[in-house]
């Protein structure tokens, strides 16, 4: 599994986490900060908190992944809708997206209530 995490051109985390991913070692962990497009042919899913990407994502039916903490309202709140698999925990993330790569049924079902979605609003 790779990771990339998309940061805005002028966002102050992007050296910060640059830093953690050199200091920890993480091969399989980027930051990005190119045009959305490359990004969302090449992965798997896309996991965000209140991002437009989650919007794009849904026209490119890659499941969407959204960070649902507890008492905080997502600006966006695809999961609310079916249109993203609620995430309560980070922890969760990696188990969500095997399934997601194993069982496409389960993928099928996901990008079906994307696309309802994306049909109704």
């Amino acid at each position: 599994m790779r990771l990339a995490f998309k940061f805005r051109p002028m966002d102050i985390l992007i050296e910060p986490m640059q830093q953690w991913i050199k200091k920890n070692q993480f091969e399989h962990v980027m930051v990005y900060q190119d045009k959305l497009d490359h990004l969302l042919i090449a992965c798997d899913a896309v996991f965000v908190f209140h991002s437009n990407i989650g919007i794009e994502a849904l026209f490119y039916e890659i499941p969407i992944l959204q960070f649902v903490p507890p008492h905080k309202e997502a600006t966006i709140p695809l999961y609310s809708k079916n249109a993203a698999i609620p995430i309560n925990k980070i922890d969760e993330v990696p188990e969500v997206i095997e399934s997601l790569k194993q069982d496409s049924t389960l993928r099928k079902k996901q990008i079906a209530s994307q696309k309802e979605f994306l049909k109704n609003n």
